[in-house]
């Protein structure tokens, strides 16, 4: 008796849009590999590869729609250099040197509106900053700034400032053209596809027994198991790290040598029960059967 060959089962339920790209390329790659039409496959790959490409977008997309850590990095290093272009001026009002004294007393005179730029608002300090490195950059005011050594501090307050400003401005355009890209829709159409090409496969082999058809699924197979491991390994370190961010050691120690009953962190989410839209296929005598939330309906061609 010949063995007969099943496809592994594969649920999308924590699958990041990144993860999402890298599975369904690779099943891509595969079937290209022994081809749409040995396979066949060739009525629903148009659609596959155009939604995969939708995906692309919005996972390149994303990666400038979530740029905090580079723009809180950018808008420490702005506040610093400006507290350290006004700081050097409240000093140098005190120097004996009396041109940088000078310098010093006509600059603080003229920048005293933008002496309290590091405690606005974001956007308002972006356009301060800009019109602080303006102001300095006036003839009168560009040789005060050479005597006290600000120049250069100066130039890199303005490309700091001019990095931020480009950074958020794109952050914004890439939120609004997400939400254009309909992300859940992709997703879910990228799955209904893939249901239907494993099954279209999967009947391939079961009807011709094809070498193409049950190496694919092999393959695809070791793929699958790949991408679970890869997701679990991924789920367990976030976990970890929520652990770490909401566990105070101190406090645990603390509570076991006192008996003290330890009160749960309001703001810790418990995701174990967090729910999907895309719900995980079910397996039936080797096969892969589609399922879908109520807001999307079985197909079973494309």
């Amino acid at each position: 008796m010949v063995e007969t060959l099943a496809i592994e089962r594969i649920g999308f339920t924590r699958f990041t849009n990144a993860r999402l790209l890298t599975f369904f390329s690779r099943v891509l790659l595969l079937i290209l590999k022994y081809t749409e039409e040995k396979l066949g496959v060739i009525d629903g790959m148009s659609k596959f590869q155009a939604r995969l490409k939708d995906l692309e977008d919005i996972v390149q997309i994303s990666k400038k729609a979530h740029q905090k850590w580079k723009l809180k990095e950018l808008d420490t290093k702005r506040c610093d250099l400006h507290r350290y272009v006004v700081g050097t001026m409240d000093i140098e009002l005190l120097s004996h040197n009396e041109a940088r004294h000078d310098a010093a007393k006509w600059l603080l005179t003229a920048m005293d509106k933008y002496r309290k730029v590091p405690r606005m608002a974001l956007d308002a300090k972006t356009a301060n900053i800009k019109g602080f490195v303006l102001d300095l950059k006036k003839e009168e005011n560009a040789k005060l700034a050479t005597t006290l050594s600000l120049t250069e501090s100066i130039t890199e307050l303005e490309k700091s400032n001019q990095e931020y400003e480009k950074i958020w401005l794109e952050r914004n355009e890439a939120r609004t053209m997400i939400k254009k890209l309909r992300t859940d829709e992709c997703k879910k159409d990228l799955v209904i596809m893939f249901h239907w090409i494993t099954n279209t496969i999967y009947a391939k082999y079961i009807l011709e027994q094809t070498e193409e058809a049950k190496s694919f699924i092999s393959e695809l197979n070791t793929i699958i198991q790949a991408t679970k491991t890869a997701q679990k390994q991924s789920i367990a370190q976030k976990k970890k790290n929520e652990k770490d961010k909401t566990t105070d050691p101190k406090k645990e120690e603390t509570s076991t040598n006192t008996t003290e009953t330890k009160k749960e962190d309001p703001g810790k989410v418990d995701e174990t029960n967090k729910e999907s839209t895309l719900e995980e296929p079910k397996i039936s005598e080797g096969k892969t059967e589609t399922i879908i939330t109520d807001n999307t309906k079985e197909i079973n061609n494309p």
